[in-house]
């Protein structure tokens, strides 16, 4: 979920359940912000071969008007939720991108994982 940071930019929120249809909890604050680039949206989740875990996400960066919107990727716990590692930033938008890059998630093809960034 994209919840709104105090600033009004959104981050990323994780929350628990027994159940897939809830009751869900939510933990005390947001999983990930990053308020000086626009906040973050659009997560994503992704298991690698061999069960790895990771989450991908957008920098909102067209939010404040910079053109700035890296997608980027960290790796989870478990739990699917606790961040663990570095920060990877896979791409950033360019000129040829248009005005943002949206959506972004990861697919395990054939031996490759592949970015897809939907038009």
């Amino acid at each position: 979920m994209s919840p709104r940071a105090q600033s009004s930019h959104r981050c990323i929120a994780a929350a628990t359940g027994t159940s897939p249809t809830g009751p869900f909890t939510a933990p005390s604050g947001p999983l990930i912000c990053d308020d000086s680039e626009g906040g973050v949206i659009d997560a994503s989740g992704f298991e690698a071969p061999g069960g790895g875990l990771y989450i991908v996400w957008k920098v909102d960066g067209n939010s404040i008007g910079s053109s700035h919107t890296p997608i980027r990727l960290q790796h989870v716990g478990a739990d699917g939720y606790t961040l663990d590692g570095q920060v990877y930033t896979l791409i950033d938008r360019d000129a040829g991108d248009g005005p943002l890059v949206e959506a972004p998630s990861l697919v395990y093809w054939d031996g490759y994982a592949l970015y897809h960034f939907p038009p």
